[in-house]
């Protein structure tokens, strides 16, 4: 073998211990996916897939790793889903008029009240005249708030005085039967100005403390005021992130013989629990456990009922059981002693929700979320305000974009999640590619160090 088929042989061996090495990157993990970058946003964020949950072999998800198209693992955190986003909205609520066309004795037991539109509202009250805010004559406007179903924030009037002046105040009181009423805003201003151009300031809106009412009444101090039309403002909440729900899996048998047990196969932060009956009418007490380990004590996560109504075409059901965070393994339903197991197991769900993965597009993509690995146990994401914590939060925001998740790919399968004391075949492999260059270069040395003593001798 000549030099140049010896050096040859040599840069091969190490090329091909490098291609494995760079393959082994991936094989390591039991799985990933492909994610496609969305557009030129050097940021990226994506809500975890059920899988990854599904696949990690540590609670903490330290066995997850993104890889960019060369194979070089790239900066990333996982971020805490976002808070909920509260939105304002309105509601129309019926008005009534107390004013002397419609009420001529405050003091009678029986008042009708009628909106604009026809519509009745009986009063049933002994309110004494002389009570700083029994019923008053041509002042005070009533709002029926029954159907609202929400904790209100404000009341947004349509009102006008009948003495043509621009400005009043009013007063508002609550209650629940009609006769018993809370004063809760004292002295509000109403305001209305017009500019030359024709342009308008109005302040028509009463702040409220934020909470739930049947009646609201609304009591001018000034001038006499009439009221056309409220409006009821309250808050809704959308949540950033829905939950993501996993059935428990088929129970199995355990020591007592009013328990079901169940594995749980997923790493997720667990705060939520579904339980539902599978016969219809039908009602059940039990108490939900978790444990890490075959050796630790059963925690009790929640006990109550459970349920499963139907009439007039509804079906009535427990609501989701909130509990604190866990990624426990084991679970069991514990009905009560001396009562037979239900026919028919209920069904039994867990809820969580999945962390955000925020990545820098790092080198070229397409990017690799690879995860379980058994081998991995250090976290190496950061946290999510320490991953561009120079950048101001509505900067950073708009740097982010979604990638596109592609599908599963199995890499190295359920032996990634699995410790092997032996030493792996490609291990193995490699070091004798490196043995056998070695070796080589070796004999590459003692032939010219020969070929060098020759020449001496000569």
């Amino acid at each position: 073998m000549n030099l140049k088929a010896i050096l040859a042989a040599s840069a091969m061996s190490l090329l091909a211990a490098t291609s494995i090495a760079a393959d082994s990157k991936l094989k390591a993990f039991a799985e990933g996916v492909t994610l496609t970058a969305s557009g030129s946003r050097p940021v990226q964020d994506l809500a975890l897939p059920d899988r990854v949950y599904a696949s990690v072999s540590q609670w903490n998800l330290a066995d997850l790793r993104v890889f960019n198209a060369n194979g070089d693992a790239i900066p990333h955190a996982f971020c805490n889903s976002k808070p909920a986003v509260f939105s304002s909205a309105a509601l129309q609520v019926p008005v009534y008029d107390m004013d002397a066309r419609h009420a001529a004795d405050a003091t009678q037991s029986n008042i009708t009240l009628h909106t604009a539109d026809g519509t009745s509202l009986t009063v049933e009250t002994s309110a004494d005249k002389n009570h700083a805010y029994g019923f008053r004559n041509n002042a005070s406007y009533i709002l029926d708030l029954r159907k609202v179903g929400h904790d209100i924030n404000a009341v947004r009037l349509d009102w006008s005085l009948l003495s043509g002046s621009n400005e009043t105040s009013v007063s508002v009181l609550s209650s629940t039967d009609l006769a018993h009423w809370q004063p809760i805003v004292s002295n509000a201003k109403l305001l209305r100005a017009v500019a030359d151009d024709h342009s308008t300031l109005e302040l028509s809106r009463v702040e409220l403390p934020f909470g739930r009412y049947q009646y609201l009444r609304i009591e001018p101090t000034g001038d006499e005021l009439s009221i056309k039309s409220a409006n009821v403002e309250y808050r809704v909440a959308t949540a950033a992130s829905q939950p993501t729900w996993y059935s428990a899996g088929a129970p199995h048998a355990g020591d007592e013989p009013n328990e079901l047990r169940y594995d749980n196969s997923h790493h997720a932060p667990i705060s939520l629990l579904r339980i539902t009956p599978r016969v219809e009418n039908s009602s059940v007490h039990v108490a939900v456990q978790s444990r890490d380990r075959e050796d630790h004590a059963w925690q009790t996560q929640w006990t109550g009922e459970i349920f499963d109504l139907h009439f007039d075409g509804q079906t009535r059901l427990n609501d989701a059981i909130a509990i604190n965070t866990t990624s426990a393994s084991q679970w069991r339903l514990l009905f009560a002693e001396n009562t037979d197991l239900p026919a028919s197991t209920p069904s039994f769900e867990f809820g969580y929700v999945p962390a955000h993965l925020r990545f820098l597009a790092q080198g070229p993509g397409p990017y690799t979320l690879a995860y379980g690995n058994a081998h991995l146990t250090s976290v190496t994401a950061r946290a999510c305000d320490d991953l561009l914590a120079g950048i101001d939060v509505a900067e950073r925001n708009n740097l982010i974009g979604t990638p596109t998740i592609g599908s599963t790919q199995v890499f190295g399968g359920k032996e990634a999640l699995v410790i092997k004391k032996q030493i792996p075949s490609r291990t193995l492999l490699l070091w004798g590619i490196l043995l056998i260059g070695v070796a080589v270069i070796m004999k590459l040395a003692f032939s010219l160090l020969k070929n060098s003593k020759q020449d001496q001798q000569e």
